[in-house]
């Protein structure tokens, strides 16, 4: 990745780029032509944003520079100097993220008008660095010791299958695990699922109302995420590892292959299998073409994927990036809850714990829903499965009243041939599938404290599931058939909530259409 020296003078010549705009829109020859032009609100804007970035630029840049390489030709990050800036980094968030914000909004108005193409990139670049700083900036306190700069660290990294669906995105496809030790990240293994030994029962103590919901399912590794609160699935996660390997692992990064395509978008393509994996077709090579190429042998499909993911990561850690394109990487997969992070050292946790790399259900009040799905058939055809939320205010007052309609369909054609290992019906004994149905577990959470009213499939009228209630959310569990084209539309009324509606998409193959009238919180 980018060594710290390129980094450190890529951060002076911004310094030095923002001092040089600053300068600009302080010239009092300035402001009289902006406003004789028309411009006037484009001048402040212009104004506002060179005085900012000038001076946070300025306030960080000697301890940017001073985290140089600890010794002659390392490319490690100097952890010590890290950890010492990481504070005054963390306490210049809320200017960062409003500089960040004026920036991606900022647009040239009146003659200078048909400049603004000019600032597309500008703006691009600062919504993505709004989305990363965000949920880096209140981790930076545990970076370096997460980083190895106390001791060596070991993580799994677990790579998720969104064509055969989990509460936290998808099934265990593949994994790897690595090492940071002293700021450098080395990759120790890269293994398929069938590396996985089972358990008997959950390997760890949990919560009555996981063990309700769930049973002793997560006991093996591909029913191990079926809640999508995160750090229940890690925990489980690390604690089978231990018991097959004997190996403490000190955190879990869970990702899928929407973080490689941003990855490939970036460093180019790589040649796996004599196969050209880009980033136009790296999911469809690992979601669902590669079921067709390697129809009559899983063990080479399962190693295919192994090699792709070996690729990647040893892409990721040996190319060097730009800022740019650090952002370009990370910032659609942060934002589309694509990557996860928790960590075994709960000091480090409550700092990952503050963003939304978390990805844990959580206690607080808020007005937030979330559809889950996991599939229960036993096939990747979550390939093929759209989904679309629509949440609307009913009443408002102390006690609001929400209704919350959710529409799932099998897009798949009911004529096309599929092999059986995305098609197969293992919940129905039918190995070669069911006229291309699929069945799947629809769980939709509201929010803590609320309360379900009631709920309706609505072709048929019929109460679609059962309630109950996951670290005090309240959920609507319907076990639904997906038959070809025929969409399953779930109407549902909840009491309670505070504060504006919002919605949590789970990160699956296809987008959620997401559509929310607010009627309270205006």
């Amino acid at each position: 990745m980018m060594g710290t020296a390129n980094f450190s003078s890529e951060f002076v010549r911004c310094e030095n780029k923002f001092t040089s705009f600053s300068r600009f829109s302080t010239n009092p020859i300035v402001e009289p032509i902006f406003f004789v032009l028309g411009s006037p609100g484009t001048f402040s804007e212009m104004k506002n944003a060179a005085q900012q970035g000038v001076q946070i630029l300025h306030n960080l840049t000697p301890e940017i520079v001073a985290a140089r390489p600890a010794t002659a030709g390392s490319s490690a990050i100097n952890l010590e100097r890290v950890a010492e800036f990481a504070p005054g980094l963390a306490h210049s968030q809320s200017q960062i993220h409003k500089l960040l914000s004026d920036l991606a909004t900022m647009h040239l108005h009146g003659v200078f008008s048909p400049f603004d193409s000019h600032l597309v990139k500008v703006r691009t670049d600062a919504a993505r660095a709004v989305v990363i700083t965000d949920n880096i900036d209140p981790m930076l306190p545990a970076l370096a010791p997460m980083l190895g700069s106390e001791q060596p660290r070991k993580y799994l990294i677990a790579f998720q299958n969104p064509a055969e669906a989990r509460g936290t995105g998808g099934i265990i496809g593949a994994y790897a695990i690595v090492s940071a030790d002293k700021g450098r990240i080395k990759i120790d293994h890269v293994g398929p699922d069938t590396e996985f030994i089972p358990a008997n029962s959950v390997p760890i103590s949990m919560p009555q109302d996981f063990q309700t919901l769930y049973g002793e399912d997560p006991s093996i590794w591909q029913n191990s995420n079926l809640s999508p609160n995160f750090p229940d699935a890690a925990k489980i996660w690390l604690a089978l590892w231990k018991k097959q390997s004997g190996q403490s692992l000190d955190g879990v990064i869970a990702l899928d292959p929407y973080l490689l395509k941003q990855v490939l978008l970036v460093a180019g393509p790589l040649q796996v299998d004599r196969q050209e994996i880009t980033a136009n077709n790296v999911i469809a090579q690992t979601l669902s073409l590669n079921y067709i190429r390697y129809a009559n042998d899983n063990t080479a499909r399962k190693e295919f994927l192994v090699a792709i993911l070996k690729a990647a990561l040893n892409r990721m850690l040996h190319f060097h990036l730009s800022a740019s394109n650090l952002l370009t990487i990370f910032s659609n997969p942060v934002k589309e809850n694509r990557i996860d992070l928790y960590s075994a050292h709960q000091s480090e946790q409550q700092f990952i714990e503050s963003t939304s790399l978390s990805h844990l259900l959580p206690l607080k009040r808020d007005n937030s829903y979330r559809l889950i799905i996991n599939n229960t058939a036993g096939n990747k055809m979550d390939y093929y499965l759209a989904r679309s939320v629509t949440i609307a205010s009913e009443s408002c007052g102390k006690s609001p009243t929400t209704r919350v309609d959710f529409t799932l369909e099998n897009t798949v054609k009911i004529n096309e041939k599929l092999p059986s290992y995305v098609v197969g019906r293992l919940d129905l004994q039918k190995p070669r599938g069911d006229a291309n149905s699929t069945s799947v577990e629809a769980m939709l959470f509201g929010p803590v404290g609320s309360q379900i009213l009631g709920a309706e499939d609505v072709a048929t009228g019929q109460s679609p599931g059962v309630q109950s209630t996951e670290n005090s959310h309240p959920v609507l569990v319907s076990s639904l058939e997906l038959k070809p084209g025929v969409p399953v539309h779930i109407a549902v009324e909840f009491s309670g909530g505070v504060g504006p509606l919002e919605n949590i998409v789970q990160p699956l193959v296809n987008d959620e259409k997401v559509s929310i009238t607010d009627r309270c919180s205006r």
